[in-house]
């Protein structure tokens, strides 16, 4: 389901729905939707971000992350 954003359909996604925020590059889960913020946490668990709807789209599973992401999460597992 969408809602219509300047004459096209916006793309609404669901709780647990993989999303990519086309503003940063990140792929993240869609966690929930707040005052009209989408709040998106990455796929290996991390810190919640925040996108504006016009920012966000469907991603695909397997999808690979941008490079920040990618070492952010590398160092988060070899500290934990």
């Amino acid at each position: 389901m969408g809602a219509r954003a300047g004459g096209r359909t916006a793309f609404t996604p669901r709780v647990g729905e993989l999303v990519r925020d086309h503003r940063t590059g990140g792929v993240g889960v869609h966690m929930d939707t707040i005052a009209g913020e989408h709040y998106l946490r990455p796929q290996g668990g991390g810190c919640e971000w925040t996108a504006l709807p016009e920012h966000v789209g469907p991603a695909t599973a397997g999808e690979p992350e941008p490079e920040p992401e990618r070492e952010s999460a590398r160092q988060q597992r070899q500290a934990g």
